[in-house]
């Protein structure tokens, strides 16, 4: 509590650094919010409440104004938060960056869409959407123009590394993030068809490792449609059965999977879209506007407390989703080249009729 004030004043000058807020009580309140945040550690309004300093004798006066704030529609997120977070990815001019693509699915009846930046173990949203939806697989069409207005925040000499989940395996969505220039590493499901050109077309299914090994093809079509040139990494973690399949727009590698990996650090994301204490009553008469506005404060946290600054810098240590995905940098080369060789070998047995 003694570190409250000097915290609120600091978020209160870095929120008020542009002329965008249509009422200077909304940015008061954004940042006794965070303050909350920050120091409870929780998304919970009823937790963040005894950490603001008011005049009012009940905590839940101070959560029915959190409330009140949340659903306010004359509080339009974009203009708030977009020069914040293009401030604070400033600093990857010139570098490689990447972003994560993911939905989760809150209270049964709306999906947020949420495209994040990866820094130092954590991912802080850049663009973000909430919709009535009842699953949490969306179409290109509804998350497309997230892609294009993300493409407006960053810096215009930055490599994007776009990273998805089998959710988002659509050659559509691939060809935009080319339109765009960004490059792209997206696990596909292991029923899609790729074209080799010295092979029989085959489903990436087929292709067996054994654990901890990994193999690469390059320069592969992929679907019916032979989208493409593309290329495939193809892992499978130790003491796992499972496979995964990872497309590339460049040379397939091991680093391909660690990179598509780094899409595990958004799981503190949804910690706090489902977690301690968000509740759904708190949203029911306007569910969109208050959830939107609940990402833009845990966002603003990121952004705010220097997501730019030290770019490449120290990380918190990584998910264990994300190390346990391959063995770490441990895998010889010659592996990688002989798994395909061997893969090559039994597709070419499968052919033949005499693949077991």
């Amino acid at each position: 509590m003694e570190n409250t004030p000097y915290l609120y004043d600091t978020l209160l000058r870095v929120l008020g650094q542009h002329a965008n807020w249509l009422d200077l009580r909304h940015c008061k309140t954004l940042a006794w919010m965070m303050v909350g945040l920050i120091c409870s550690k929780t998304v919970s309004l009823g937790a963040w409440a005894p950490l603001v300093i008011t005049q009012a004798q009940y905590a839940q006066s101070v959560v029915r104004r959190f409330s009140r704030w949340l659903a306010n529609t004359r509080i339009n997120v974009e203009p708030l938060y977009g020069p914040l977070i293009e401030q604070a990815v400033g600093g990857w001019v010139g570098k490689r960056m990447s972003v994560a693509l993911d939905t989760s699915m809150l209270w049964h009846t709306s999906c947020l869409i949420r495209l994040s930046v990866i820094s130092r173990g954590r991912a802080v949203p850049l663009v973000w959407r909430v919709i009535e939806h009842g699953s949490a697989a969306v179409s290109f069409e509804t998350y497309q123009d997230l892609l294009d207005n993300a493409k407006r925040r960053l810096p215009l000499a930055c490599q994007v590394v776009f990273l998805a989940d089998r959710g988002f395996a659509d050659t559509q969505l691939m060809g935009h993030l080319q339109g765009l220039g960004w490059h792209f590493r997206i696990r596909i499901k292991s029923t899609f068809w790729i074209y080799p050109s010295h092979l029989a077309p085959f489903q990436v299914g087929a292709i067996e490792l054994k654990p901890g090994h990994l193999s690469c093809w390059q320069g592969v079509s992929m679907t019916e449609k032979h989208f493409g040139v593309v290329h495939l990494a193809v892992a499978r973690p130790l003491g796992s059965e499972e496979y995964w399949y990872v497309v590339s727009d460049e040379p397939a590698a091991l680093k391909t999977v660690e990179e598509y990996g780094l899409r595990f650090d958004r799981e503190e994301n949804f910690l706090d879209d489902k977690s301690n204490g968000v509740s759904a009553r708190s949203f029911a008469d306007a569910f969109s506007e208050g959830t939107g506005a609940l990402v833009f404060c845990a966002g603003d946290n990121d952004a705010v407390l220097g997501l730019g600054r030290d770019v490449g810098g120290e990380e918190r240590q990584a998910s264990p989703c994300r190390s346990a995905l391959v063995s770490g940098g441990e895998l010889p080369e010659d592996w990688v080249e002989l798994d395909q060789l061997c893969a090559e070998q039994r597709l070419r047995a499968h052919h033949l009729g005499v693949f077991e």
